[in-house]
């Protein structure tokens, strides 16, 4: 998992189609072209994948929860360039009515997504600190992901990291040879956080969250058995090692 930029260099394997009707084709391509990628690492692989990825057509809503410490509201207000088109401000209404539009970038659903062949993600997500339910059952180096939501720009979804990873273990299930890469940044916060421990404590606390949501069984030692591909594999394990044999799946 990589937090703060993309994962994605190296031309090695471009994956091109004649028809656009066939999105089985683009569902199965690492499939398709195992042949010819199994003894790439991931980092010698092109892969096709999505910028803002969790916001897409009617997920975003200003009926959902905004993320405050990112909505551009009040930095509106303070600008004086609106007068030039206007006599006075927008209404909130009226802003968030004109503002939404520009924050989504794609028609597609994550899900849509990949099986159009999509294997790489890029969130901006918001921890949504004012919505966590009692936790005491929970280890509170544990962030609840079902507290976590895709955002841009302050406007939030339903979706919430924990359903987007229901949706990538099911694919993974379903396509026995794919990968899936996550990129993570401009991680905010339900409200401004100007303490430095607690942020850093919080994003560990995501970081711990997604990790564990990965994890699946023990090992022979009796060691939690994960699927996240670690930094080293990125470079040195080839995808038939990685998928085949230790049975690695999220970068």
């Amino acid at each position: 998992i990589m937090i703060g930029g993309f994962l994605i260099h190296n031309n090695i394997i471009v994956h091109k189609h004649k028809s656009s009707s066939s999105s089985t084709t683009r569902t199965s391509w690492m499939n398709q072209y195992w042949d010819q990628i199994q003894h790439k690492t991931i980092l010698e692989l092109t892969l096709p994948g999505s910028h803002n990825s969790g916001t897409y057509q009617n997920a975003l809503s200003p009926n959902n929860d905004v993320c405050t410490s990112d909505y551009r509201y009040s930095d509106y207000l303070k600008d004086p360039s609106w007068n030039v088109s206007s006599p006075s401000p927008l209404s909130q209404i009226e802003f968030d009515k004109q503002f939404i539009p520009w924050n989504i970038n794609h028609d597609l659903s994550i899900q849509e997504q990949l099986d159009y062949g999509a294997r790489y993600f890029h969130l901006k997500l918001c921890i949504m600190e004012n919505k966590k339910k009692d936790r005491s059952s929970l280890s509170p180096s544990l962030q609840d992901l079902s507290y976590v939501v895709h955002n841009h720009r302050g406007y939030t979804t339903q979706e919430t990291l924990q359903d987007f990873i229901q949706t990538m273990q099911q694919f993974l299930k379903k396509n026995p040879k794919d990968i899936i890469v996550l990129g993570l940044n401009n991680i905010h916060f339900q409200n401004d956080n100007d303490d430095d421990d607690d942020t850093t404590e919080q994003l560990e606390s995501l970081y711990t969250a997604i990790s564990r949501a990965f994890h699946v069984g023990k090992n022979n030692n009796n060691d939690d058995k994960s699927i996240l591909i670690s930094q080293q594999d990125l470079q040195s394990t080839n995808l038939q090692e990685l998928v085949l044999e230790q049975r690695k799946r999220i970068a």
